[in-house]
């Protein structure tokens, strides 16, 4: 799980909303690399793609939070 070579999403982040105005703001910054905590260095590409999906995945979990 580790030292991997892509983004993951953390296994606790209790506010998504701020979660998401965060990766707002940091999209909008001129980085050429990300180094992050573990794993990495990652692309601006790497680090879009993962936010892409991760917002897909909270909104699934907010439908299924809302239909229960």
């Amino acid at each position: 799980v580790l030292l991997r070579r892509r983004p993951q999403f953390h296994f606790y982040a209790s506010d998504l909303q701020t979660l998401q105005k965060t990766w707002d703001f940091l999209l909008k910054q001129p980085f050429a690399q990300w180094y992050v905590g573990h794993g990495g260095p990652l692309t601006p590409a790497q680090v879009q793609r993962f936010i892409e999906k991760s917002r897909q995945q909270i909104e699934k979990m907010e439908t299924l939070a809302v239909s229960k």
